[in-house]
């Protein structure tokens, strides 16, 4: 929610990502915007970083199809509502909501709460294994930390995470 926050995730996580990317030439266009709070990409798109510390009304007025937040343990559930509208015309519509869950009365947990409550299931496909290997530390993940890739918790093979998929607690 804070301008310093965004800052460091455009310049130390995106900026080199985008610059290093074998993939530049596609990515990123030659003309385009490379600043700390917007950066150009192909095809007309663009990744527009922002912060609500202090309330929302900055962000307003932006057309959105997806809204990335980070530090949401931190932020107001109504801003949160008010920076959604932001991707009222889009087909799309995708939040992602990330932070630190510092206790259990907090922003995050009532999205969980009121989320499908979606875990990353990972199959082993080892012959005879075939364990749902769940990825949470309240199940297998701890377990699945192998010396240099996931193993299935089960019988410790290799796991392919690609191959994984979500399974929904309330898929409704």
């Amino acid at each position: 929610p804070r301008f310093e926050q965004a800052r460091i995730f455009s310049q130390t996580v995106v900026g080199p990502l985008l610059k290093e990317s074998p993939f530049r030439g596609l990515i990123v266009p030659p003309q385009g915007t490379d600043s700390v709070l917007q950066r150009d990409i192909g095809r007309g798109s663009k990744l527009l970083y922002g912060y609500s510390f202090g309330g929302a009304d900055r962000l307003r007025g932006r057309a959105t199809d997806a809204n990335l937040y980070d530090e949401v343990q931190s932020m107001d559930t109504d801003e949160i509502d008010i920076i959604n509208q932001c991707m009222s015309a889009s087909p799309f519509k995708i939040t992602r909501l990330t932070g630190t869950p510092l206790t259990y009365d907090n922003v995050i947990q009532k999205y969980w709460d009121n989320s499908s409550q979606a875990e990353w299931i990972v199959p082993c496909s080892a012959t005879g294994c075939k364990h749902n290997n769940i990825c949470s530390v309240e199940a297998d993940l701890l377990k699945m930390i192998g010396d240099k890739t996931l193993i299935c918790a089960v019988c410790g093979q290799p796991v392919n995470a690609r191959i994984g998929f979500w399974c929904h607690s309330y898929p409704e």
